[in-house]
């Protein structure tokens, strides 16, 4: 069963420096001939970050650069990889402590059995034991064909 998350929007999203509307007047700002620094100065980020927006083949060297750094630091560093479990865990432990969370996962839980029936948990469960080695190769390579992209 995969579960849905409420997706977050840009502008809701805490961690964003930069607001939709912010972004846009960044673009026309450029567009206008201003520098990255000034426009930087302006919205009180850093250049790098207006270039992310501005230059989208900067963003996308960003975008591999980090994901090849984490996927390298993996393999390599035994450390990180046991903090980044446990941050994942301690976040759903987190997760599942939050009230709003719990409600909207026993709505989900039963609107689903309601419909589909506990069977189908059943058959899922039995259909994943008896493919699994199947599953894991096209996740794999699902996972491959993105990382090339």
């Amino acid at each position: 069963m995969t579960l849905v998350y409420p997706r977050i929007d840009h502008d809701d999203d805490l961690r964003r420096k930069l607001s939709c509307d912010d972004i846009e007047q960044v673009k026309k700002e450029r567009r206008k001939g201003k520098t990255l620094q000034a426009i930087a100065d302006m919205f009180g980020v850093t250049e790098p970050c207006i270039r992310y927006w501005v230059n989208p083949l900067y963003r996308m060297r960003q975008i591999h650069s980090s994901s090849a750094l984490a996927s390298n630091k993996w393999k390599t560093d035994e450390e990180y990889k046991k903090r980044r479990i446990m941050s994942g865990n301690n976040s759903i432990k987190r997760r599942k402590e939050e009230p709003q969370y719990v409600e909207w996962y026993n709505k989900y839980l039963s609107e689903y059995y309601n419909s589909h029936g506990e069977h189908v948990r059943l058959i899922n469960r039995e259909y994943y034991q008896t493919h699994k080695t199947e599953i894991l190769k096209k996740q794999r390579e699902c996972y491959h064909e993105h990382k090339t992209l």
